[in-house]
């Protein structure tokens, strides 16, 4: 993917994931942030309570999934 299809797809997958932000996507699962990178996409994400939580980041690739997908592959 160029730069500009690059930087389309990780607007998509932003604003598709604005709805979720901070809100819980399962039982004791937040959306922390989305955040760009080369040919991919983080999504940070809050496991556990605010006392014994772990955050986690995951990176998706853009070539691998279309934006649509990506808020089912959190649920």
């Amino acid at each position: 993917m160029t730069d500009p299809e690059d930087r389309e797809q990780q607007a998509d997958i932003t604003r598709r994931l604005l709805y979720f932000l901070n809100a819980p996507l399962a039982e004791h699962w937040r959306l922390r942030g989305v955040l760009p990178s080369r040919g991919a996409v983080r999504i940070a994400v809050r496991a556990g309570d605010d006392e014994n939580g772990r955050d986690f980041l995951y990176e998706i690739p853009n070539d691998t999934v279309t934006p649509y997908y990506v808020p089912g592959l959190l649920l």
